[in-house]
């Protein structure tokens, strides 16, 4: 893959890595038998080098002895691989924006970014080019790109899926997650990917009005309507309130935990190659 130095180029070529296979099945048969698969940079991939987003990682990082446990779970279903996806370097940030590698524009609305960091499997789902989007969210990554390309996205809860293989930002943060197009495909990676639930109904809904209220009203009155749909679902509905300052406090002391945690993450590789950052 070409590296820039200077601005970034914005294309929706610019989505999928030079790196790696593009046409990669393990099985035949599954629930995901027809679904092209997209995966940001950051999966191993037996036999294959990644790059997080940076050249410097690619060129000081040898090729995975083993398959990300997320991602051979995908193809043991039957879904193509259909390529590494452009991420924003190592996955630190919200944009969608990598200096090295080029730009994405947003499939849905041309000129826009698709949001980060994982830009390039969110924009392979909205430009029709993969069924599934597998990404990461360690701060936003899935629910950001999903919101920006108009797409299914999910964030599960944290340590729900194995994130053995996985080329971490902040481990006490780090979620995998995917998108698709539509709700059916959703579900059926869900199936996949998640774990069974215990029988019987989930037990309590917590919702933060304070958080709620920091959406414009559209939003507002979408999550309200689909609040009254699910709250039935559920043995109990707990209200939490939460002042405006201590939710601003919350998410200072979040930026401060993920910042100690990118430290202990990556500063050995840091100071020991000196990369180039944008």
């Amino acid at each position: 893959m070409t590296a820039t130095t200077n601005s970034a180029t914005h294309s929706h070529d610019f989505i999928f890595c030079q790196h790696g296979p593009k046409a990669l099945r393990l099985s035949e048969t599954g629930p995901l038998a027809h679904s092209r698969l997209a995966v940001k940079d950051l999966f191993h991939l037996q036999g294959e080098k990644n790059s997080a987003g940076n050249p410097d990682w690619y060129a000081s990082h040898e090729a995975a002895t083993t398959t990300a446990d997320s991602l051979q779970k995908l193809l043991a279903a039957g879904a193509l691989f259909n390529g590494f996806t452009i991420t924003d370097e190592l996955a630190y940030s919200l944009q969608g924006n990598n200096i090295h590698y080029g730009v994405a524009d947003n499939p849905k609305i041309a000129g826009h970014h698709c949001g980060g960091s994982s830009t390039g499997s969110a924009a392979a789902v909205a430009a029709g080019l993969a069924d599934i989007g597998l990404g990461t969210d360690t701060g936003g990554s899935i629910r950001v790109p999903a919101s920006y390309c108009g797409i299914y996205g999910l964030r599960p809860t944290h340590g729900v899926i194995d994130t053995k293989g996985l080329i971490g930002l902040a481990q006490p943060f780090d979620t995998i997650g995917w998108f698709c197009d539509n709700s059916q495909l959703m579900i059926a990676v869900a199936e996949v990917l998640l774990p069974e639930q215990a029988a019987g109904r989930p037990t309590t809904l917590v919702i933060c009005p304070q958080i709620l209220a920091l959406a414009n009203d559209e939003t507002q009155q979408g999550i309200d309507d689909y609040l009254d749909n699910i709250k039935q679902a559920f043995e109990s509905v707990k209200i939490i309130d939460i002042d405006a300052d201590s939710l601003k406090e919350l998410a200072d002391t979040f930026r401060v935990l993920q910042g100690r945690a990118i430290s202990e993450e990556h500063s050995a590789w840091i100071d020991e190659q000196k990369p180039t950052f944008a």
